[in-house]
């Protein structure tokens, strides 16, 4: 799995190359998928950072 930092750079390059139209249609749709996995790959990390920092929390609290 990728790091969430390169993920999110790689998020923002996807979005540039987009919003400069530097991108045909076939690779316009190819970016759009790769960007939607990599933010569902940031939001599942940040769900499951969340997770354990709660659990460690309630741990610490008992």
């Amino acid at each position: 799995m990728i790091k969430y930092e390169d993920s999110i750079k790689e998020i923002e390059q996807i979005i540039a190359r987009l919003s400069n139209g530097d991108t045909d249609i076939d690779d316009m749709s190819r970016n759009i998928k790769r960007a939607h996995e990599l933010l569902k790959q940031c939001r599942d990390k940040l769900t499951h950072t969340e997770e354990e920092i709660a659990s460690l929390i309630e741990q610490h609290e008992t």
